[in-house]
């Protein structure tokens, strides 16, 4: 159980939410990861969206990545095979499970993400990453915009 407050009323409450995940395990958590509602509240007195910052782990052995949302500096008894990342934030936890669960290049997706940060106004948000074809998608203003890597001749393509 956590104790949690809204942010914006100040409104505070305990929830029972899991700490740790490990692939495979429950599938409709991992659907929530991966649509960015896991961690999202509808506060019951002012009815607004927040995120609730909890400490989580979540592990991928097959891929070998481990995901932790914490504002922990240093942990103990982690696999050394394995990829580590650790988060202080919602956003940037959601961001590295939708890069990783879909198995594509941190450095490449946060590496576009700031080319197209600086090429556009809007929000530039990842999507996806579609492996067969080697293509990441991001929305950019509720355009989806695709950006082809390694020889991919489907410049124009849109989702």
């Amino acid at each position: 159980m956590f104790w949690i407050s809204c942010p914006f009323c100040g409104h505070s409450f305990h929830i029972k939410r899991d700490t740790m995940l490990i692939h495979g395990m429950d599938e409709g958590i991992e659907k929530r990861l991966a649509d960015g509602s896991y961690f999202t509240h509808e506060c019951q007195h002012c009815k607004k969206l927040f995120y609730m910052m909890h400490p989580f782990l979540f592990r991928d052995p097959d891929r070998k990545y481990v995901l932790i949302l914490s504002n922990q500096e240093s942990f103990n008894n982690l696999p050394v095979d394995e990829q580590v990342v650790v988060c202080d934030r919602v956003p940037d936890f959601l961001l590295a499970y939708k890069i990783f669960s879909q198995g594509a290049d941190a450095r490449v997706v946060l590496r576009v993400k700031k080319q197209l940060e600086a090429r556009y106004e809007g929000s530039v948000v990842f999507d996806s990453y579609d492996c067969v074809k080697n293509i990441l998608w991001f929305e950019i203003d509720k355009q989806m915009v695709a950006v082809c890597l390694d020889g991919c001749h489907n410049k124009g393509c849109k989702k």
